[in-house]
């Protein structure tokens, strides 16, 4: 599979797919179960999303246990300290460091979010990580129209 994009997601791409089967979070989620992508999380996502779940008291999260078996679902573990640092170094939120800093520890293709404030409004984010940022509906109308070129 190394010719398939390898897409890291936030926290708001896996409530977003969780709440709207129609979205194009979820069809993030429908191609990583095709094989058409590679997406990777990181521990400190799960985490995040089920303590959302849980403070917004909503039962979706035998939904999120199956979206963890998707067979070409990553789940990352800590990012480095030096990535951390580096991370810091870009992103003023530091709550979404450590998405940032996974994201260009593994080298992702894409990093895919719903956090525009943070991550897409500031162009500087996408320049100084070398990672291209899209929200959901973005990544999938590009990578739809890629698609029609092969």
């Amino acid at each position: 599979m190394p010719d398939t994009p390898r897409v890291f997601l936030d926290t708001s791409v896996l409530i977003a797919a969780l709440f709207s089967s129609k979205g194009a979070s979820a069809e993030i989620l429908k191609l990583a179960r095709a094989e058409k992508i590679q997406v990777f999380i990181s521990q400190y996502v799960i985490d995040e999303t089920c303590r959302t779940l849980r403070l917004k008291g909503i039962q979706l999260l035998p939904v999120f246990d199956r979206i963890l078996k998707i067979k070409t679902l990553n789940v990352l573990l800590n990012p480095s300290k030096k990535q951390i640092s580096l991370a810091k170094l870009i992103l003023k939120d530091l709550k979404d460091v450590p998405i940032l800093a996974l994201a260009m520890q593994e080298k992702a293709d894409y990093l895919i979010t719903l956090d525009r404030k943070d991550f897409i409004d500031d162009p500087q984010v996408s320049r100084k990580s070398k990672l291209k940022i899209l929200t959901p509906g973005a990544f999938v109308k590009f990578f739809r129209k890629e698609c029609r070129k092969k």
